[in-house]
């Protein structure tokens, strides 16, 4: 009987949980000034039956699409590719402005900015999709308004020369 009782609680608890995801999932749609992307992918959390889940975490478990965040700002700016090569940086090509080592590392997910604080992370949707950069370096004082890749090589920093694009800031 005992377990029979805790077997219809565990369900019931499911349906709630169901119903609630589609709650708020509703309410995205219907009312998006309550429940905005920011609201969503903060640290809010739901209970349930005794664990805290964060609500990402809890619409990704019941199968439903985790929103995106919004970026803070939209920029249009000059964006350039260098490597770590001494005459494109100073006397220590592989350390960023702020200690990371890109040499060690080798992801081409940093960039340097000098208009923007370190660890800020930026998307370039035109030509890298979705992919994910973190102002980890700074540049020359008289570029104050551009953007910097880092790339593993100086082949691909040279093909990639200086384009126009927007960045997307959050």
């Amino acid at each position: 009987m005992k377990s029979q009782l805790n077997k219809l609680y565990s369900i019931l608890a499911k349906k709630i949980a169901k119903i609630v995801i589609l709650l708020v999932i509703a309410m995205t749609f219907l009312i998006p000034s309550l429940v905005s992307a920011d609201s969503m992918t903060s640290s809010k959390t739901a209970v349930t039956t005794g664990t805290i889940l964060t609500m990402n975490s809890y619409l990704a478990r019941a199968g439903m699409p985790v929103p995106k965040t919004a970026p803070k700002k939209v920029i249009t700016v000059t964006v350039t590719a260098y490597s770590s090569t001494p005459d494109q940086t100073d006397d220590t090509p592989c350390i960023t402005a702020n200690g990371y080592n890109l040499c060690k590392n080798n992801k081409m997910n940093i960039i340097a900015a000098n208009f923007l604080p370190f660890g800020t992370k930026v998307k370039i949707p035109g030509v890298f999709g979705d992919q994910e950069f973190s102002v980890q370096d700074r540049m020359n004082k008289r570029f104050s308004q551009r953007m910097d890749i880092w790339m593993p090589t100086r082949k691909a920093a040279l093909a990639f020369g200086i384009q126009t694009l927007q960045v997307e800031v959050y």
